[in-house]
């Protein structure tokens, strides 16, 4: 799977919903072979993170691009 990823080199943010170990561990490890990615998992969100979670979305996302 790494290999799907290796030519990301622009900054990427994974935003998911709240998930189980397993498919959590495989995000966060998508986002650390990122030259600068990041995972976050939004507690409380379906399948449409942005319109379940609006405000901690946005939170997450100004966190984000405030790193650059």
């Amino acid at each position: 799977m790494d290999e799907m990823f290796a030519g990301i080199t622009c900054p990427a943010l994974i935003l998911k919903a709240g998930a189980q170990d397993g498919i959590r561990k495989q995000n966060e490890a998508i986002a650390a072979s990122l030259l600068n990615g990041k995972s976050i998992h939004v507690q409380n969100a379906g399948h449409c993170v942005r319109r379940d979670q609006t405000a901690a979305v946005i939170r997450e996302l100004e966190n984000f691009l405030k790193t650059f």
